[in-house]
Protein backbone atom coordinates (compact mmCIF):
# COMPACT_ATOMS: atom_id res chain seq x y z
CA UNK A 1 0.00 0.00 0.00
CA UNK A 2 2.51 2.69 0.75
CA UNK A 3 4.54 1.71 -2.59
CA UNK A 4 1.15 2.77 -4.30
CA UNK A 5 1.08 5.40 -2.05
CA UNK A 6 4.86 6.93 -3.16
CA UNK A 7 3.69 6.04 -7.12
CA UNK A 8 0.60 8.16 -7.08
CA UNK A 9 2.46 11.03 -5.33
CA UNK A 10 5.28 10.98 -8.16
CA UNK A 11 2.70 10.65 -11.11
CA UNK A 12 0.95 13.46 -9.53
CA UNK A 13 4.29 15.53 -9.29
CA UNK A 14 4.94 14.54 -12.86
CA UNK A 15 1.73 15.87 -14.14
CA UNK A 16 2.13 19.13 -12.63
CA UNK A 17 5.31 19.82 -13.99
CA UNK A 18 4.78 18.72 -17.37
CA UNK A 19 1.18 21.16 -17.12
CA UNK A 20 3.20 23.93 -15.30
CA UNK A 21 5.81 24.22 -18.16
CA UNK A 22 3.11 24.96 -20.74
CA UNK A 23 0.74 27.64 -20.27
CA UNK A 24 -0.95 30.72 -21.05
CA UNK A 25 -0.03 33.52 -19.68
CA UNK A 26 -2.31 36.81 -18.84
CA UNK A 27 -0.76 38.76 -21.34
CA UNK A 28 -1.03 36.90 -24.20
CA UNK A 29 -2.09 38.61 -26.89
CA UNK A 30 0.37 41.19 -26.10
CA UNK A 31 3.05 38.24 -26.92
CA UNK A 32 0.87 37.12 -30.08
CA UNK A 33 1.08 40.62 -31.84
CA UNK A 34 4.81 41.23 -30.82
CA UNK A 35 6.12 39.49 -33.79
CA UNK A 36 4.62 37.35 -36.85
CA UNK A 37 4.70 33.36 -36.21
CA UNK A 38 5.49 30.77 -38.70
CA UNK A 39 3.73 27.35 -38.51
CA UNK A 40 6.46 24.75 -37.87
CA UNK A 41 6.38 21.30 -39.45
CA UNK A 42 5.87 22.31 -43.10
CA UNK A 43 8.98 21.84 -45.48
CA UNK A 44 10.77 25.30 -46.89
CA UNK A 45 8.69 25.62 -49.83
CA UNK A 46 5.61 25.94 -48.12
CA UNK A 47 5.55 28.88 -45.24
CA UNK A 48 2.18 29.20 -43.34
CA UNK A 49 2.49 32.79 -41.41
CA UNK A 50 0.69 34.09 -39.34
CA UNK A 51 0.39 37.28 -37.79
CA UNK A 52 -2.13 39.17 -34.88
CA UNK A 53 -3.36 42.59 -34.73
CA UNK A 54 -5.13 43.52 -31.65
CA UNK A 55 -8.48 42.81 -33.58
CA UNK A 56 -7.65 40.73 -36.58
CA UNK A 57 -5.34 37.26 -37.50
CA UNK A 58 -3.83 37.38 -40.35
CA UNK A 59 -2.44 34.54 -42.42
CA UNK A 60 -0.22 34.43 -45.44
CA UNK A 61 0.67 31.09 -47.10
CA UNK A 62 4.19 31.76 -49.57
CA UNK A 63 3.56 35.48 -49.05
CA UNK A 64 0.02 35.41 -49.93
CA UNK A 65 -3.16 36.70 -47.73
CA UNK A 66 -5.24 33.76 -47.54
CA UNK A 67 -8.69 34.04 -45.61
CA UNK A 68 -8.92 38.06 -45.50
CA UNK A 69 -8.49 38.74 -42.08
CA UNK A 70 -10.56 37.59 -39.52
CA UNK A 71 -11.73 39.26 -36.48
CA UNK A 72 -10.67 37.44 -32.63
CA UNK A 73 -10.96 37.69 -29.43
CA UNK A 74 -9.82 35.68 -26.30
CA UNK A 75 -11.84 33.86 -23.55
CA UNK A 76 -11.50 32.02 -20.04
CA UNK A 77 -14.94 30.03 -21.17
CA UNK A 78 -15.17 26.69 -23.19
CA UNK A 79 -18.96 28.39 -23.91
CA UNK A 80 -17.27 30.72 -26.57
CA UNK A 81 -16.33 27.74 -28.43
CA UNK A 82 -19.48 27.18 -30.65
CA UNK A 83 -20.34 28.26 -34.74
CA UNK A 84 -22.66 30.59 -32.99
CA UNK A 85 -20.48 31.85 -29.91
CA UNK A 86 -18.86 34.17 -31.61
CA UNK A 87 -19.85 37.98 -30.48
CA UNK A 88 -18.19 40.62 -32.36
CA UNK A 89 -18.84 43.10 -29.21
CA UNK A 90 -15.94 41.10 -27.70
CA UNK A 91 -13.42 41.78 -30.42
CA UNK A 92 -10.08 43.55 -28.68
CA UNK A 93 -11.71 43.68 -25.55
CA UNK A 94 -9.21 41.07 -23.51
CA UNK A 95 -5.44 41.14 -23.32
CA UNK A 96 -5.59 36.70 -22.62
CA UNK A 97 -7.54 33.64 -21.90
CA UNK A 98 -7.32 29.75 -23.22
CA UNK A 99 -9.43 30.52 -26.04
CA UNK A 100 -9.25 32.38 -29.09
CA UNK A 101 -12.40 32.69 -30.52
CA UNK A 102 -12.87 34.00 -34.25
CA UNK A 103 -16.11 33.76 -36.57
CA UNK A 104 -14.83 30.69 -38.29
CA UNK A 105 -12.98 28.73 -35.70
CA UNK A 106 -12.19 28.75 -32.18
CA UNK A 107 -7.99 27.24 -30.68
CA UNK A 108 -7.28 26.14 -27.55
CA UNK A 109 -4.35 27.58 -26.65
CA UNK A 110 -1.86 25.57 -24.80
CA UNK A 111 1.20 27.43 -24.56
CA UNK A 112 1.68 30.95 -25.44
CA UNK A 113 5.54 32.09 -25.01
CA UNK A 114 8.29 34.49 -26.25
CA UNK A 115 9.37 31.42 -28.24
CA UNK A 116 6.45 29.68 -28.71
CA UNK A 117 3.02 29.36 -29.73
CA UNK A 118 1.36 26.02 -29.87
CA UNK A 119 -2.54 25.36 -29.95
CA UNK A 120 -5.15 22.99 -31.17
CA UNK A 121 -8.70 23.54 -32.78
CA UNK A 122 -11.82 22.91 -30.51
CA UNK A 123 -14.13 23.34 -33.81
CA UNK A 124 -13.11 25.14 -37.45
CA UNK A 125 -10.19 22.22 -37.72
CA UNK A 126 -8.82 19.00 -36.62
CA UNK A 127 -9.13 18.78 -33.01
CA UNK A 128 -6.45 15.78 -32.70
CA UNK A 129 -3.80 17.69 -33.89
CA UNK A 130 -1.23 20.37 -32.07
CA UNK A 131 -0.17 23.04 -33.67
CA UNK A 132 3.19 24.69 -33.19
CA UNK A 133 4.83 27.75 -34.41
CA UNK A 134 7.68 29.99 -33.99
CA UNK A 135 8.59 33.48 -34.46
CA UNK A 136 9.43 34.48 -38.01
Amino acid sequence: MKKIQILYIVLVLMVSFSCAAQSVPRNAKDILISKDWKIDGFGAETIYKIKFTDTAIIIHLNGELIGGEQAYYFSTTLNDCSTDGFNENNVGSSLGGKYLISENSCLELINVSANELKFKSVYGGNPNTVTTASPF
